[in-house]
C-alpha cells in the first residue's frame, strides 16, 4: 500500500519542524526560515496522478477502488463532463468552482449534480472544475487524483476537456478495458498522454468479464499496440478488476482484493512516489535540513566556546570583530556601488538600443498600414479621417504593447546575467565574515547560502495609455473645395505626421516605464543581498552577546546555558544521524520498494 512514501515525507517533515524550532531557540533566524520554507515546500507538494481514457472504461469506478468507497459517480452511459480533482481535506466536502469565479461548497452526495452528463449536459452550469475534499491517507501527501471526462464519446466537448488537463498530469494512468480491446481513439489520445505525462501507467481494466485464455489474449493485444504507439516494449500493462477490488475493500475482503490485481498497481504506484517523485523532494528536503543543522550546530558551538572564555577576553574579541566587520563593511560598499552604477548604465543602454531599432523597424509599416486605408478611394475626406481617428491608436497601443512584453522577458535576462556579479560579490563577503569569525572566535560559522531570485521582482508591467493621435482639420471647409484626390494626399500627411509624433511619444513613456522598474528591480535585488550579508554578521554578534550576558549574571547562569547548549547539542547530532541515514536508503541502489522508516 502507499505508506513507505508517507512514512519517509513525515520523518523528513518532523526533522524540519525540530530543526526550525532549535533554529529560533538559538536566534539563527536564517536557519529557521530556510527550514520553515523547506518545511512549507515539502508539505505543498502537489502530485496530480490523472486518469484518462475512452468513455465506459471504468475511470470512475478505478479511482473509488484507490480510496476504497464509492465517491465519484458511476452509471452505464457516458457520464463524466467535468474535471474532478479529489485531494486531501479534514472535512468531507466538495467545492464547485464555475468560470464566472463564483464558488459553491456542497456536499458530496450532491457533485453528480455538476459532473454528470444527465444533470449539466454539455456543461451548461459552467462549472470549471470540481474538487473533492476527503480525509484519505493516499492523499494526505499532496497526491491528487483527478477524473478527466471519457474520450471519444458522443459529448465532443467531454474529449476536449480532458486533453486540456494533459499538461497539469504529473503522472498518468491510461485506462483501457479487457473487453473490447483498445480502440483507434484510445490509440490517438495515448499519443498525447506520452508527450505530456512525466510516467505512464497503462491499466487494463474489467478482467474480471473474460476468461484466463481471453483475458491472455487481450493483454497480447494490448501490449503490441502501446508498444507501437510508445516505441518499445518495456510498459508494463496491470491487468485489473476496479469494481471487484472496490467490492473488496467495502468488504474488507483480502482474498477478493487479492485477486482483483489492485494491490500491485498499488504498490508499484508507491514505489514510483517514493524512488521517482518522492525521493527528489525528500531528497532536497534533506539537504536543506542537513545545511540548517550545521549552522544551528555553528551557533551552538560558537555561543559554548564564548560562554567558555573568560569574559574581558570575550568583551575583547566583539570588539576586534566589530572593528574589522567595519572596515569590510566600508570596501563592500564602494565596490558594489560602483558595480550597481555600471550595472545600470549597461542594462539602460541595451534598452535604448532596442527601442531604436524598435522604432527603425515598424517606420515603414506603420506608414503602409496607413497609407492603405489612404489609397482606398471609396471613403470620403471626412469618413477617411474618422476611420484614421480610430484606427492610428490601435496602431500604436498594438504595436508599442507587443515589443514591451519581448522587451520584458529580454531584459529579465539581462538583468539576471548582469546581477550575477553582485551573488558573487556578496557571497565573497559572506566568506570574509566567516573567515573573521574564525580568526577572532576560533568557531567557523556557517552560513546558508540559497540564490536571490531575480524572479520576484522582474516582472514588467505592460502599461497601456490613453492614446491620442487625433487631429483636428480647420481648415476642411477649404479643403473641401479641392479634388478629392489632393484633399486626401493632404490627410494623409498630416495623419502620418501625427501618427509618427505620438508614436515616439508613447514609445518615451514605455522606456520612462522599463526605466523606473530596472532601477527598482536593481535596488531590490541588491537589498535582498546585503540583508544576507548583515544578518550573517548580527546573528555572529547576537550569538556572543548571549554569552557576554549569560557570563555577567554569573556563574550559575552561565552553567545553566551550557547545559542547555548541549542539550541543543544533542537534539541537533540526533537529527543528523537520522537524516544522513534516510538519505543513504533514498540514494541506495539497491534500496527495495518497502523498507523500514
Amino acid at each position: 500500500m502507499l505508506t513507505s512514501f508517507s512514512a519517509a515525507r513525515q520523518q523528513v517533515t518532523g526533522a524540519l519542524e525540530a530543526l526550525s524550532r532549535l533554529a529560533s531557540e538559538c536566534g539563527v533566524n536564517q536557519a529557521r526560515l530556510v527550514a520553515s520554507d523547506a518545511l512549507h515546500r515539502l508539505s505543498e507538494n502537489r502530485f496530480n496522478l490523472v486518469v484518462f481514457g475512452e468513455f465506459k472504461r471504468g475511470k470512475s469506478t478505478f479511482l473509488n477502488s484507490l480510496l476504497g468507497r464509492d465517491v465519484l459517480p458511476t452509471a452505464v452511459i457516458p457520464l463524466t463532463s467535468i474535471v474532478t480533482i479529489v485531494q486531501y481535506g479534514e472535512q468531507e466536502q466538495a467545492l464547485v468552482r464555475f468560470f464566472s469565479g463564483e464558488e459553491a461548497t456542497v456536499p458530496l452526495e450532491e457533485i453528480e449534480d455538476y459532473i454528470t452528463e444527465r444533470a449539466n449536459p454539455e456543461n451548461r452550469k459552467g462549472v470549471a472544475r470540481v474538487e473533492v475534499f476527503l480525509p484519505a491517507p493516499l492523499l494526505r501527501d499532496g497526491v491528487r487524483l483527478v477524473d478527466t471526462p471519457g474520450v471519444g464519446s458522443v459529448y465532443e466537448h467531454n474529449t476536449q476537456v480532458a486533453q486540456e488537463f494533459l499538461p497539469h498530469a504529473d503522472a498518468a494512468v491510461f485506462l483501457v478495458a479487457a473487453d473490447p480491446p483498445i480502440s483507434k481513439t484510445e490509440r490517438e489520445f495515448l499519443r498525447l498522454v506520452r508527450d505530456y505525462a512525466v510516467k505512464l501507467f497503462v491499466v487494463q481494466n474489467k478482467i474480471d468479464n473474460l476468461t484466463d485464455e481471453e483475458l491472455n489474449q487481450s493483454l497480447q493485444f494490448t501490449r503490441a499496440v502501446i508498444a507501437q504507439e510508445l516505441g518499445g516494449d518495456s510498459v508494463r500493462i496491470y491487468p485489473l478488476s476496479a469494481r471487484q477490488a472496490l467490492m473488496a475493500k467495502l468488504r474488507g475482503d483480502e482474498k477478493m482484493l487479492e485477486e482483483s490485481g489492485l494491490p500491485d498497481f498499488e504498490s508499484d504506484l508507491d514505489d514510483f512516489l517514493t524512488r521517482e517523485r518522492g525521493s527528489v523532494a525528500l531528497l532536497s528536503a534533506i539537504n536543506t535540513a542537513l545545511l540548517t543543522a550545521d549552522a544551528i550546530h555553528a551557533s551552538i558551538e560558537l555561543e559554548t566556546r564564548a560562554v567558555q572564555t573568560p569574559l574581558e577576553d570575550l568583551e575583547r574579541r566583539l570588539s576586534e570583530f566589530q572593528m574589522r566587520l567595519a572596515t569590510l563593511r566600508k570596501q563592500r560598499e564602494q565596490h558594489l556601488f560602483l558595480l550597481k552604477k555600471l550595472v545600470h548604465q549597461q542594462v539602460l543602454e541595451q534598452l535604448d538600443a532596442h527601442l531604436t531599432s524598435m522604432q527603425s523597424a515598424n517606420h515603414r509599416p506603420l506608414y503602409e498600414k496607413l497609407a492603405g486605408v489612404c489609397r482606398d478611394g471609396r471613403s470620403s475626406p471626412l469618413k477617411l479621417i474618422e476611420e484614421l481617428n480610430r484606427l492610428m491608436p490601435q496602431w500604436v497601443e498594438e504595436t508599442i504593447t507587443e515589443w514591451q512584453q519581448q522587451e520584458a522577458e529580454r531584459l529579465s535576462a539581462v538583468l539576471s546575467e548582469k546581477l550575477q556579479p553582485f551573488t558573487e560579490e556578496v557571497n565573497a563577503f559572506v566568506e570574509q565574515v566567516q573567515r573573521l569569525s574564525e580568526d577572532v572566535f576560533e568557531v567557523r560559522w556557517q552560513t546558508l547560502t540559497h540564490e536571490t531570485a531575480l524572479a520576484d521582482w522582474s516582472h514588467f508591467y505592460v502599461r497601456v495609455w490613453e492614446v491620442r493621435v487625433k487631429f483636428d482639420f480647420t481648415v476642411m471647409p477649404m479643403l473641401m473645395l479641392l479634388p478629392r484626390r489632393w484633399t486626401c494626399e493632404w490627410v494623409k500627411r498630416a495623419a502620418w505626421h501625427r501618427l509618427w509624433e505620438q508614436f515616439h511619444i508613447h514609445c518615451g513613456q514605455a522606456r520612462y516605464d522599463f526605466a523606473r522598474r530596472i532601477e527598482e528591480t536593481i535596488g531590490e535585488y541588491t537589498r535582498a543581498l546585503d540583508a544576507r550579508v548583515e544578518e550573517t554578521a548580527q546573528t555572529i554578534e547576537t550569538v556572543v552577546r548571549q554569552a557576554i550576558r549569560a557570563k555577567a549574571e554569573g556563574e550559575a547562569v552561565a552553567n545553566a546555558t551550557l547545559a542547555r547548549l548541549q542539550e541543543q547539542q544533542r537534539q541537533v547530532e540526533t537529527l543528523t544521524e537520522e537524516l544522513v541515514h534516510l538519505r543513504e536508503k533514498l540514494t541506495s541502489p539497491f534500496a527495495e520498494r518497502t523498507y523500514a522508516l
